[in-house]
C-alpha cells in the first residue's frame, strides 16, 4: 500500500485519536466498586422512583438476599439473567442481584413482542428470568424458571443479607444489550465487568469530578438502551442518588421538566429528542447542570434554540458517542451555556481517557484530516462480540492494524478528525439509522414486512418532521 500521510501527519492524527492514558483500575469488578461504595453510603439514597426511594444498604441487603436465591437456581458465573421488570428500584436491585451471583443480565423491553422475546431468551440460553406478576402475560408461553420479585417476595427477602462468596473476575461477562440486526433478527452485543468500571472512571474524570458532594442522577433511557449503563452504575459505584424518571416523563416535555424540576435533577442522560420535548412543553422548569446527550446527530439549531429558550439555566451539555459493542461511551464533545458552535451539527468530541478512535478508510490507513472514513473504536472497552454470531463478530471486531494484541471495532459509523482534534461524525456507510436514540437496522425491519404474504421488496428512509424528529416511512409493495 502507498502510503496517504506523510510522516508528520500521521503522527498528528495518531495523537488525535488517542487519549492520554491514565491509570485504571486493573481487575477491579462491578460488586468490588459497588461494596466500596456501600461501605461509604449506608444510609445514603440510591435509587429514587415515584416517591419511593432505597439506601445503599437496603439495595445491598436486598440485592444479596436474590443473588442467594439466583445461586439456589442455579445462577453461576456467566449465567444469562434475564430482567423483565417495569421502571422502578426493583430493576436497580436485579441488577446487582444478577452480578452477586455472578451473572450477566439481560434487559428485556416489557413492550417487545413474544416472537422478539423468544428468540432472545432462547439465543441468549437464559437460565432464570427475573419478572412480576402483572407481566407474566406478555412472556412467551411455556417459559420456565421465572422468580416474581412481588409473589415470591417472602422467599427472596428471607434469604441471607450476606452477599455470596462468589469468584468474579474483572473479564467476566456482566451484561448483554441485543441491537437491531440487518438479517432480521436482533444481536446480543457482550460486555464485561472491566468495560463498566473503566465506563464510570471515564465519565468520573470527565464529567462527575467537576462537581461537588452528592448528586440527583437521572435515568430516562429505558433499561435495553446502553445509556442506562452509563447512568446506573456511575451513580450507584460513585455514591449518587439514581432517579428513575417515570415512563410517562420519558415523552412528554412537560412532565419531563417536572421530573427535573420535582427531584433537583443534576445530570441526565438523554438524546436530541428529549431536547426538542423539552424545548415545546417545558415552562418554568429547572434544567439539569448537565445533559449527556447522545444517540443521534445533534444540530447547532437545536443547541441555540435550547439555550435561548432556558437561558436562566447555567448548564453544559455532553454530546456523547459510543456504541453498545465498546461499553457505550467513547468520545465527548462539551457544550458551555455561551459557547458558539460553527457548522450544521455539533462535533462528537475527542476520545474519552484511554480510548482509540481511528478513521480509516477501506484499506485500513489513516485518514487525513477533514477526509471522511469509517470511525472504527479501540482501547480498554472493546466488548467480547456478539453472542454466536462468531462469523460476524470477525468481520466486526478486527485486529488493531496499529498495535499488536489489542481489537478494535468498525462501528460502521462515518467521520472526521477537524483540524482542531475533534470529530465530526457525518452518517453510516449501511443502511442502518438512528430513530431517537436507538440504532435500527433496515433490513430487520424489511425481514418482517416481507413475511407477509403477498408482499414484494421495499423503501425505507428516516424522514425528518416538522420538528426534526426522525421518523421511519415504510413503502410496502403488494402482489396483484
Amino acid at each position: 500500500q502507498v502510503p496517504i500521510l506523510s510522516a508528520v501527519e500521521n503522527e498528528q492524527i495518531f495523537d488525535f485519536g488517542n487519549a492520554n492514558v491514565e491509570i485504571a483500575e486493573e481487575n477491579r469488578t462491578i460488586v468490588d466498586i459497588f461494596n466500596r461504595s456501600v461501605k461509604i453510603n449506608s444510609n445514603k439514597t440510591a435509587v429514587c422512583f415515584a416517591g419511593k426511594s432505597i439506601t445503599y444498604k437496603e439495595l445491598d441487603e436486598k440485592s444479596s438476599q436474590l443473588a442467594n436465591h439466583l445461586i439456589k437456581m442455579g445462577v453461576k458465573n456467566e449465567s444469562r439473567v434475564g430482567l423483565f421488570l417495569e421502571r422502578s428500584p426493583d430493576l436497580i436491585v436485579g441488577i446487582f442481584g444478577i452480578l452477586k451471583a455472578g451473572g450477566a443480565y439481560l434487559p428485556l423491553d416489557t413492550i417487545y413482542p413474544k416472537e422478539r422475546l423468544k428468540f432472545i431468551l432462547e439465543d441468549a440460553d437464559v437460565s432464570v428470568i427475573i419478572s412480576q406478576v402483572c407481566l407474566q402475560e406478555k412472556l412467551p408461553e411455556n417459559t420456565n424458571k421465572v422468580v416474581n420479585l412481588d409473589s415470591e417476595s417472602e422467599l427472596i427477602f428471607n434469604q441471607s443479607k450476606i452477599p455470596p462468596n462468589v469468584e468474579i473476575a474483572s473479564s467476566n461477562l456482566a451484561y448483554l444489550i441485543y441491537t437491531s440486526g440487518s438479517t432480521g433478527t436482533p444481536k446480543g452485543a457482550m460486555n464485561e465487568h472491566k468495560g463498566v468500571v473503566r465506563l464510570v472512571e471515564k465519565l468520573g474524570q470527565h464529567i462527575y469530578s467537576y462537581y461537588e458532594n452528592s448528586l440527583n442522577v437521572a435515568l430516562i433511557a429505558p433499561c435495553v438502551f446502553d445509556a442506562s449503563v452509563q447512568q446506573i452504575f456511575a451513580a450507584i459505584l460513585r455514591g449518587h442518588t439514581l432517579h428513575i424518571a417515570p415512563e410517562c416523563s420519558r415523552f412528554d416535555g412537560k412532565e419531563l421538566g417536572k421530573f427535573f424540576s420535582d427531584n433537583k435533577i443534576d445530570i441526565s442522560d438523554g438524546t436530541p429528542a428529549h431536547l426538542r420535548l423539552l424545548l415545546q412543553n417545558a415552562k418554568n422548569s429547572r434544567m439539569p447542570k448537565h445533559f449527556i446527550i447522545g444517540g443521534e446527530a445533534m444540530s447547532s439549531a437545536l443547541i441555540k434554540k435550547f439555550r435561548e429558550r432556558f437561558k436562566s439555566s447555567k448548564f453544559v451539555i455532553t454530546n456523547i458517542y459510543g456504541v453498545a459493542e465498546c461499553g457505550v461511551d467513547s468520545i465527548a464533545y462539551d457544550i458551555s451555556s455561551c459557547e458558539e458552535i460553527n457548522g450544521s451539527f455539533v462535533p462528537i468530541g475527542k476520545p474519552l481517557s484511554n480510548e482509540r478512535v481511528y478513521i480509516l478508510n477501506e484499506s485500513n490507513q489513516l485518514q487525513p484530516v477533514s477526509i471522511t472514513g469509517e470511525i472504527c473504536l479501540g482501547g480498554d472497552k472493546v466488548g467480547r462480540g456478539y453472542l454466536n454470531l462468531d462469523e460476524i463478530s470477525k468481520t466486526k471486531f478486527v485486529e488493531n492494524p496499529f498495535i499488536t494484541e489489542e481489537r478494535i471495532f468498525k462501528t460502521g459509523d462515518l467521520g472526521y478528525f477537524l483540524p482542531d482534534g475533534n470529530i465530526q461524525f457525518v452518517g453510516r456507510k449501511d443502511n442502518q439509522v438512528n430513530i431517537n436514540g436507538y440504532r435500527i437496522e433496515l433490513g430487520e425491519i424489511e425481514s418482517r414486512l416481507l413475511s407477509f404474504k403477498k408482499s414484494r421488496p421495499l423503501l425505507q428512509f428516516p424522514k425528518p418532521s416538522r420538528i426534526e424528529k426522525q421518523r421511519c416511512k415504510k413503502c410496502l409493495i403488494t402482489a396483484p
